[in-house]
């Protein structure tokens, strides 16, 4: 933040906390109101990623994704809410959510379905608050550059994987890019992003416009052999 030149030591606060750490978001909350007296917009983009076939996964795995992907952004947002209502502010929600919130990634269960739960609480977020002069943006990035593959929850807690060295850099985008075209999304008050290269972008298309055709197409789109690449970390999504 201080690289672009405009701001100094005072405008940057970094608090470090564990998500999963329900009792903390009230304090942190306050925290930052108390450097700079007034939040407008909260971002949402903690997350991790997992890789296992759906009959290998350990419930506790889902339970854990869904701690640190899902109820974590969850209590947050309702704590940044109650603080908009009671201030009266027209603020701003944003969520990470990924091109797994829109389309059934293989041999990622835990991870596919934490982001599309994501798009149910926000959606409904989105129908309450609306009226009230706040929005909602949900950003579904697709492979991008970034730390999320370094280390991947498996099938069973404590089996965890490293799957950077395996990343195909062709199909990600620039962290950069992203979080510039994110920033766009945000000042113009849109309510859902997808960000990614292609050929992923088409698949947005065909499972938002022609699901059925789509799903039926899958093993077509997606053969066999693009599964284990996927599997085996090569395509994060």
């Amino acid at each position: 933040c201080l690289s672009f030149g405009q701001l100094d030591g005072n405008d940057v606060l970094v608090i470090s906390f564990d998500i999963k750490d329900f009792a903390k978001h009230d304090e942190c909350l306050a925290h930052v109101l108390t450097h700079f007296k007034r939040l407008d917009i909260l971002v949402s983009n903690a997350g991790r990623s997992q890789r296992a076939a759906f009959q290998d996964i350990d419930i506790e795995v889902d339970k854990e994704i869904f701690d640190i992907n899902v109820f974590g952004l969850v209590n947050l947002t309702r704590v940044v809410l109650r603080y908009f209502l009671n201030q009266q502010i027209k603020g701003q929600f944003v969520v990470t959510s990924s091109a797994a919130g829109k389309i059934g990634a293989p041999n990622s269960a835990s991870y596919t379905a934490s982001k599309h739960a994501l798009h149910g609480y926000f959606e409904c977020l989105r129908t309450e608050v609306q009226t009230l002069g706040m929005s909602v943006t949900i950003a579904c990035p697709g492979p991008v550059f970034s730390r999320i593959l370094e280390n991947l929850y498996t099938d069973k807690m404590d089996v965890k994987v490293n799957n950077e060295k395996n990343a195909r850099n062709a199909y990600r985008m620039d962290t950069s890019r992203c979080a510039y075209l994110m920033a766009i999304a945000m000042a113009n008050g849109l309510d859902e992003i997808w960000v990614c290269r292609q050929p992923l972008l088409t698949m947005y298309y065909l499972m938002q416009y022609l699901p059925t055709i789509t799903r039926k197409l899958m093993p077509v789109l997606a053969p066999p052999e693009r599964l284990r690449i996927m599997r085996d970390g090569v395509t994060q999504v």
